[in-house]
């Protein structure tokens, strides 16, 4: 039956009343079935002759009974609605169903007992999540109680200076602040963040110039803080050359450093000094001299640190500063120890030991020490000091002053009159460290200044002075003054002690800082043009000044690098202090620059020293730089298209081996080191691939996060398929198959390798027999300059020159094969190499024969002679440094070349008037001498013409060469065009077309080059058994004109070609002299960037 069609006005149709009916029958029925109770017939009761049967008329009075209760059990589920359903429908709320106080009072009981029932997760204030409304209310209800307390705080520093104003002792005063005590062997909290940024620094640190750099530097990503801080990287404007400038002949150029950590340890001079030999470390380049002024707190020490239970494994290298108390607080006694007295934690008992040796009159913890470690490597320096300051007798306790102490490096010729226009000392003391610094005023270079020069003084808050003016350099007749107070140094004879050391005058500094709207309030106040008033109230701002010279000691002959100031002082003072020196007019012009973590890395690489830690891949904090690097090189290779990277297997480096050396996104350790192992009893072929290994030794690799990740997954669907066999493989899973190619296998233990230290890489040089090397392998930092072009990158190969193999070992011969041979020999094969390590191969012949059979001697001794033949000089490149011009490079890194076109020739241009005579058309026409001479007279011909057009295009061909088929048929075709030649010289273009053919000839010689043409000119790089180490920082080192890097070797493998080239050379030869050109040859290395085929050669130098 059709629904009866819609009345006039009504929008929507009627709908029918079977659905109406249906719904309600439905409801009829489930309200019946649930009243229904199942009854048992008396008949079911009697036997056949009418007789009650007892026991089933109880059977079926218990049936019905049962039966009866469980209808009542089931019509209350049944026709009962819950709780939040009572209330009416447009009272009703979605949360009522988990929120009894959504509900009526009435039913509330009801309501929690059937959220009891049915495990409804329930909702209450405290665990509800606070909406945006409630932080803003939270947060102005917290910030109503600090000032509160800020209130009470000044009332209660009034009532203290009005008692006090009438005590004439200051012994006598009254101080009633608690100063928060600062934890001792426990790591301390970040600084809190104010509300208005506390969101943003969830998991990290902020400088205390964040701001200031975040609207001029690039930072870190907020999801990837760097060392657990945000850290500036590089400023936005472009700033390479401009730093290089500022840093050594123009300005300055300064760093916020305080993401550098900071470790107190207080103790006896004999514990701090037992501490510091438990961790081995040694003041470099001091004399007995420099040692006593170092721990009478004149001067400060560097030097490496390493692990107490295995001291050859290099930690960092630190910096240490001797701090000594003043006599005055050491005559004060009892009330200065208490009030720095350094509790212990509760499970070590030592404020017991402390009390009990004061009471028998023991040595006091009087002596201190400041420790700067780069923060990369601070966690595990944390560790290994926790242990050996509990190991010591009376116990070391040591302090975290990460967030309690901040930094600032500068470095330029126009540093230290930045600094003295900032720092300016308090007035009112008479203190002589402060007249020192402030008659430093024209000196352009920290490195002036004696070794490790140390300042400590108090200076003036900056802000009042704010902007900085310039400060008067002094004059010619003035620089006599400078250089006695340089030779003098009056700052040796007289005890230092900061209060920069102290807790307590931290913090109070860092709490009486006027805020920047009081600092306002004065200058107003001020007369115009002047500053304001230093009166008493105003903070003494403590400040710690060291001078760094730099590590290039070789090169200080030649030149005189900058130095580097270094300034120590309270976290809160920081920002004032920067903002202040970034403003500072230098007398040169403009203002100092400020640099980022890059800007640090070049300029370390320009000196030609190494940064820590992406320089030193044999310390923990450096593996995990150079995993992180490696980590985005991979990233950055995966994401191109596949036609527009680089293919690693594809690699040719010459002598049919094809494939890159390990990973070609990283410094690859791991294949150095197996490959000792794999090389070792293998024969060499040619056209094997390097990267392919056996099948049943996996190589150990070092993976990438992406890498990581899949392995992982890995990993989890195994275990999972080894608890379920029967689980059905999930076939739909997103990865492609060539993601499937790059994800490695399951991740094995890395191999163990160490840093080898500065003494060990120098005496190596010096006396080899003498030193002594770790078992494990030892990595030794190097500097390489490269002797001709080139410019090496990071993650670039380093090979020593090839290596003749032992006497013993039997020569096997090696036949070259063209081209076609290799290019169809199957790259699948597994690598092979010979018994004894690898010689070099032969890079192919030039000449057109099948093959040649060279021995295995012959052929290293000819491939090493090349590469020696490119080291023009045999005096070394330390004294001179001769400047190679910069190579310009396009858009796509390949070397600009400088294209000649041909000169066009004026034959076929008739200049002459239409109507000219005969006579002077065949004399001056374009088929004359004088016409096809582009309008000279003809001029005569070379005498070198014919050997030129024999050697091909007018270049000289090497006699050693041997003539290829194409150049024999271009000298015939010159000899039979050369009575057609007239006595003039004329140009290859010149003539009719008949004499074309022999130059399309020649230009076809020269565009189709043979593959072996490379080769030819650049030597071919040494076989994977030369392969010594890698670059970890390299480039275009604008200081030398020329590419330069900075990198580490395998110190063993090193030894052991050493040691092989003296037994080919007899013992004692060149021993007597270590300037001799043998000594030279050790240093030669030669460079190949990743991904590239051609080698560089240069000469190493270790960093240290």
């Amino acid at each position: 039956m059709a629904p009866p069609p819609p009345s006039a006005g009504q929008k929507r149709k009627v709908a029918s009343d079977r659905h109406a009916n249906a719904s309600q029958a439905h409801k009829r029925q489930k309200f019946y079935d649930a009243r229904v109770i199942p009854v048992q017939p008396a008949k079911a009761a009697l036997s056949t002759n009418g007789e009650l049967n007892v026991a089933s008329f109880i059977k079926a009075r218990e049936f019905e009974i049962g039966a009866l209760e469980r209808s009542m059990q089931k019509v209350k589920k049944t026709l009962n609605t819950r709780a939040f359903q009572q209330v009416p429908r447009h009272m009703r709320r979605r949360t009522a169903s988990h929120n009894a106080k959504k509900v009526p009072k009435r039913l509330r009981k009801r309501a929690k007992r059937e959220m009891k029932e049915d495990n409804t997760p329930t909702v209450t204030k405290r665990t509800r999540t606070p909406s945006r409304r409630l932080r803003l209310r939270l947060g102005t209800a917290k910030l109503i109680k600090q000032l509160n307390q800020k209130r009470k705080t000044v009332r209660q520093k009034k009532k203290e200076a009005f008692s006090n104003a009438k005590q004439s002792d200051p012994e006598n005063h009254v101080s009633s602040t608690r100063i928060s005590r600062l934890k001792k062997n426990t790591l301390v909290e970040a600084p809190r963040a104010t509300v208005k940024y506390k969101k943003r620094q969830v998991n990290k640190t902020w400088l205390p110039t964040h701001l200031w750099h975040t609207k001029r530097a690039h930072m870190t990503r907020p999801t990837e803080p760097l060392w657990r801080m945000a850290i500036p990287m590089s400023p936005t404007e472009k700033s390479y050359r401009p730093s290089h400038r500022a840093a050594g002949t123009h300005g300055c150029i300064a760093w916020d450093t305080s993401y550098m950590s900071t470790v107190a340890c207080q103790g006896t001079k004999s514990g701090l000094e037992s501490l510091l030999k438990a961790f081995g470390f040694s003041p470099q380049n001091h004399s007995s001299s420099l040692q006593k002024k170092w721990t009478a707190g004149t001067r400060f020490a560097e030097g490496w640190i390493y692990e107490r239970d295995n001291p050859r494994e290099a930690i960092a290298p630190v910096k240490i500063i001797w701090c000594i108390q003043s006599e005055k607080k050491v005559s004060c006694g009892e009330a200065v120890q208490s009030e720095d007295r350094m509790n212990v934690d509760e499970n070590d008992q030592a404020p017991a030991s402390v009390s009990q040796a004061q009471a028998k009159g023991k040595a006091r913890l009087n002596h201190r020490i400041l420790i700067r470690i780069h923060p990369s490597a601070f966690h595990q320096f944390w560790q290994e000091l926790l242990k050996v300051a509990k190991m010591q007798k009376p116990q070391v306790l040591v302090e975290d002053l990460r967030f309690e102490i901040g930094s600032i490096d500068i470095q330029g010729p126009g540093s230290t009159e930045s600094l003295l226009g900032v720092l300016k000392p308090f007035p009112d003391t008479n203190d002589s460290i402060a007249a020192v610094w402030t008659s430093l005023a024209g000196l352009n270079n920290p490195a002036a200044l004696p070794q490790n020069a140390l300042l400590a003084f108090d200076i003036v808050d900056p802000r009042l002075n704010h902007p900085p003016t310039q400060v008067r350099i002094s004059q010619s007749s003035d620089t006599s003054q400078l250089e006695e107070v340089l030779v003098a140094w009056p700052v040796d004879e007289k005890l230092i002690s900061s209060r920069l050391s102290s807790h307590k005058e931290r913090w109070q500094v860092s709490n009486s800082l006027p805020s920047q709207k009081a600092i306002n309030r004065r200058r107003a106040l001020a007369q115009p043009g002047q500053t304001p008033a230093i009166s008493a109230k105003d903070p003494r701002i403590p400040v710690v000044i060291i001078a760094s010279r730099s590590e290039d000691r070789y090169n200080s002959k030649a030149s005189n690098p900058q130095g580097t100031w270094t300034i120590l002082l309270p976290w809160a003072c920081v920002d004032p202090v920067w903002r202040s020196l970034m403003y500072y007019p230098l007398s040169s012009g403009g203002t100092p620059r400020f640099g980022g973590l890059k800007q640090k890395q070049q300029l370390a690489f320009e000196q030609k020293i190494r940064w820590f830690p992406g320089d030193l891949p044999g310390t923990e904090a450096g593996r995990a730089w150079e995993r992180t690097e490696s980590e985005k090189r991979f990233d950055e290779w995966i994401r191109r298209p596949p036609k527009n990277r680089t293919a690693w297997d594809r690699v040719d480096l010459g002598l049919g081996r094809h494939g890159e050396v390990g990973q070609g996104w990283t410094c690859d350790w791991e294949f150095l080191f197996e490959s000792s192992k794999e090389v070792v009893d293998q024969d060499f072929k040619p056209g094997s691939v390097h990267t392919k290994a056996k099948p049943d030794q996996p190589k150990p690799l070092l993976l990438t996060q992406r890498q990581r990740k899949a392995a992982k997954a890995e990993a989890q669907r195994e275990a999972r398929a080894k608890e379920d066999p029967a689980r059905r493989r999930n076939t739909s899973s997103p990865e492609s198959d060539e993601e499937e190619d790059i994800r490695p296998p399951t991740p094995i233990a890395e191999p163990q390798y160490t840093q080898l230290s500065d003494g060990a890489g120098i005496s190596l040089l010096k006396n080899l027999p003498s030193t002594k090397l770790p078992s494990v392998p030892a990595l030794m930092t190097i500097r390489i300059i490269l002797l001709d072009k080139g410019t090496p990158a990071p993650a670039a190969r380093i090979y020593r020159l090839p290596t003749l193999p032992k006497p013993a070992a039997k020569p096997t011969n090696v036949t070259a094969t063209t081209e076609t041979k290799l290019a169809s020999q199957d790259q699948d094969q597994p690598q092979s190499w010979s018994t004894e390590p690898p010689p070099a191969q032969h890079p192919p012949a030039t000449s057109t024969t099948d093959s040649s059979a060279f021995s295995s001697t012959n052929v290293i001794r000819d491939l090493r002679t090349r590469w020696l033949a490119l080291d023009t000089k045999s005096d070394s490149i330390s004294n001179s440094k001769p400047r190679v011009p910069k190579q310009m490079t396009n858009k796509f890194g390949l070397s600009r070349q400088q294209h000649v076109y041909p000169r066009e020739s004026l034959a076929r241009i008739n200049v002459l008037p239409k109507h000219a005579p005969q006579e002077i058309v065949d004399k001056f026409g374009p088929n004359s001498a004088f016409g096809r001479g582009d309008g000279e007279m003809p001029k005569e011909k070379p005498k070198m013409t014919q050997n030129k057009k024999r050697g091909g295009g007018g270049k000289e061909s090497d006699p050693s060469d041997k003539p290829t088929t194409a150049a024999k048929e271009h000298h015939a075709a010159s000899k039979k065009n050369a009575n057609e030649a007239e006595a003039g010289y004329l140009d290859p273009d010149d003539g009719p077309a008949p004499s074309s053919a022999p130059m399309q000839e020649f230009q076809k010689l020269l565009n189709a080059s043979p593959p072996e043409d490379e080769w030819s000119k650049h030597p071919p790089c040494p076989d994977v058994c030369d392969l010594i180490g890698f670059v970890t920082s390299g480039g275009y080192n604008l200081a030398e004109g020329r590419g330069t890097a900075v990198g580490s070797v395998w110190a063993q493998r090193l030894v052991e070609g050493w040691k092989q080239e003296d037994q080919k050379d007899g013992d004692g030869a060149n021993k007597t002299n270590p300037h001799t050109h043998m000594d030279r040859q050790r240093r030669l290395c030669i460079v190949r960037n990743a991904g590239e085929s051609i080698g560089r050669l240069g000469i190493w130098e270790v960093c240290g």
